[in-house]
């Protein structure tokens, strides 16, 4: 007769510090292998670990624990390129290095953020960003017919607009300045322009690139090298492709709109003045601003003030010519 089954208690839940020792060790996996199956267990490992953390990592072991993860991802990053290894097991690496360090800097604090940084993210960031991007771009045999870049191709290039995202979400006036030092600003309009990679419809690099570039604008002191970027015009073409999607894609649209009300309002007219001179951008705020009414689709309530508010500033601050088009804007869509 066999011996009767004794209760087992479950196992406690992790601690916060141990959640945190996990992640380090899987991004220090990271930093320290090229090797495919290796490099994608450890980050899904650590994006696990991390998310598990949540926004409140809580105390200043696991903060400094963090901290430390988030030095050793973007170590994994630079391994990433060159490949030191075959070029597949280098794409995950990179790709993989890039979600475990958004999700460190996510769920600690600025000082996770500065570790970051101060070991070179927003540089090797914007480089692997940039070169998924000409890669995309340089692929295509025709303007009219592009082929479809590869799945992993567009996750990396996912992953690395949301990384430069969130280091500028979560970094400050301080991170932003490092991140327009780095070239970010540039990367994120290329990304934002890639039809390779899925810039339109609906496609969730169009989304990330338009959120980087509002968190980056979120900060008063980057708002002068956005505009010589060139953001406003390339964040009013997002606004174009995201109104004329079927349905509007209006979680890109209101990203861009969100940018465009920090770099517009009281600013140099250089940045009204490109939002005007883009082709559809006018029409895209009108039709925003009314498609309950058109029931055209997109009735996102905040789509519709931003646009609206958008509008207002242009006519109040774009000058005189500028009224002209936009009443016609109008009367076009009425």
């Amino acid at each position: 007769m066999p011996a009767p089954a004794t209760a087992t208690a479950p196992p406690a839940p992790a601690s916060e510090a141990e959640l945190a020792s996990l992640a380090l060790a899987s991004a220090t996996s990271l930093a320290e292998t090229p090797d495919l199956a290796k490099a994608s267990l450890a980050g899904v490992t650590v994006v696990l670990s991390v998310q598990k953390l949540g926004p409140e990592a809580g105390g200043e072991d696991a903060m400094a624990t963090l901290a430390a993860a988030a030095t050793a991802a973007v170590t994994g990053l630079r391994r990433a390129g060159p490949p030191t290894g075959p070029a597949e097991a280098a794409a995950c690496l990179g790709s993989n290095s890039a979600a475990a360090l958004s999700a460190l800097v996510q769920a600690g604090d600025e000082s996770v953020a500065g570790a970051a940084l101060g070991a070179g993210a927003a540089e090797v960031g914007v480089a692997l960003l940039a070169a998924e991007v000409a890669a995309a771009a340089g692929s295509a045999p025709t303007a009219a017919a592009p082929p479809p870049p590869s799945s992993s191709s567009s996750a990396a290039a996912l992953n690395y607009t949301s990384l430069l995202g969130g280091l500028a979400r979560s970094g400050g006036d301080a991170g932003a300045l490092a991140l327009v030092d780095a070239g970010a600003p540039g990367a994120l309009v290329a990304a934002l322009g890639c039809p390779p990679l899925g810039a339109a419809p609906h496609a969730p690099l169009l989304e990330a690139a338009a959120d980087a570039l509002c968190a980056l604008a979120s900060a008063a002191p980057a708002r002068d090298a956005l505009d010589a970027a060139g953001v406003p015009g390339a964040l009013a073409g997002a606004l174009v492709a995201a109104a004329g999607a079927d349905p509007p894609d209006t979680e890109a649209g209101v990203r861009a709109l969100l940018a465009l009300g920090m770099l517009c309002p009281g600013r140099p007219a250089t940045a009204q003045a490109a939002v005007l001179a883009t082709p559809g951008a006018l029409g895209a705020l009108v039709s925003t601003m009314r498609a309950r009414e058109a029931g055209e689709g997109g009735d996102d309530e905040d789509a519709r003030v931003l646009a609206r508010d958008l509008f207002q500033v242009l006519a109040a601050e774009g000058g005189e010519g500028a009224r002209e088009s936009m009443v016609a804007a109008l009367q076009a869509t009425g």
